[in-house]
């Protein structure tokens, strides 16, 4: 079994905001802000929850963060970063 250093995260960082959907907490990798979507090793989300996380990361970091949703080193399990 593969060990996923995305939901190894959801025990281990800093967490600015969680519900039963998303986590946002900062990157172990970059230090950066990363938004991690907690219903599994899936690429597919549902429209209205992102469109919900986006709103509440306007609210959070304000209207200019930027979103770099290229998935790099895992591509199984979505997650996207905040630009500030």
């Amino acid at each position: 079994m593969r060990i996923c250093s995305l939901c190894d995260l959801l025990n281990l960082t800093d967490i600015y905001y969680e519900d039963d959907t998303w986590r946002i907490c900062e990157c172990a990798t970059c230090s950066q802000i990363l938004v991690i979507y907690k219903i599994g090793h899936t690429m597919v989300v549902n429209p209205g929850a992102l469109c919900d996380i986006i709103e509440i990361i306007r609210e959070i970091f304000g209207e200019n963060v930027k979103l770099r949703m290229k998935q790099r080193s895992i591509p199984d399990h979505f997650h996207f970063h905040i630009i500030i």
